[in-house]
Formats: structure tokens, C-alpha cells, sequence
């Protein structure tokens, strides 16, 4: 079911080239990918910049981080957390510069909800 998701996810986004659930602690946990991307690596650095946000957020009294959105020069990466109670995830999505930022956020909070709602992880 994860897996179908993010699998779905690729084919519906355009420009879309890595969906990555990962725990907060930088283990991935399901994966879809095009290319040669490391899931294991982004999962990694992903769970490191969601932290890094968490602490930025609370610091500057803005509450909990729910995305970061990463504006680069060949394309985006949102990294988006997915509130559960037994156990933290983040959700990783990178696309290239096909990509649409809205259609990209839309995409980032309902992979968000659907994980936190999920009952059961691969």
C-alpha cells in the first residue's frame, strides 16, 4: 500500500523523480525512484534538514516545521513532516525543474496525510 502510493505518486507528478519515506532518525522506509538517486542517502539528509527546520521553527517561535521546501538550481526538494504518534517520518519528494512548486506542495501534504493516517509501514 506504501509502496503503491509513492509508486502513483511518480507517475501523477510531473517532473517528479524521488518520493522517500524515511523515519526522523534518517532510515528509509519506502521508496519510488528514477535515476540513480540513494534513497538511503537522501532519507539521511533529508531526516537531518528536517531537524535542522524543527529547531529553527521552535526557535523563532513559528511552532512545529511542516515543510522545507528547497529551491535549487536544477530543481525542488520538499522534505515535509508526517505527524504520527508511534513513530516520527519524513517525506521526501525531489523533482527536477519540469516540476510545478504548487502541484509539488499539494502532492507533499496529501503523501503527508496519507502516511500519518497510515496503520500499518512496510
Amino acid at each position: 500500500m506504501a509502496q503503491d502510493f509513492c509508486s502513483r505518486m511518480m507517475i501523477d507528478v510531473i517532473g517528479l523523480n524521488a518520493v522517500v519515506l524515511a523515519t526522523v532518525d534518517g532510515f528509509e522506509a519506502v521508496h519510488a525512484i528514477r535515476n540513480d538517486l540513494k534513497p538511503e542517502r537522501l532519507a539521511a539528509l533529508a531526516s537531518s534538514i528536517a531537524a535542522i527546520g524543527q529547531v529553527v521553527a521552535l526557535e523563532g517561535s513559528l511552532g512545529q516545521s511542516k515543510r522545507i521546501i528547497i529551491d535549487a538550481e536544477h530543481g525542488y526538494t520538499l522534505v515535509c513532516s508526517v505527524p504520527r504518534q508511534d513513530i516520527g517520518f519524513v517525506l521526501i519528494l525531489l523533482s527536477d525543474t519540469d516540476a510545478l512548486l504548487g502541484q509539488l506542495n499539494v502532492n507533499a501534504i496529501k503523501g503527508s496525510q496519507f502516511f500519518a493516517n497510515l496503520q500499518i509501514l512496510p
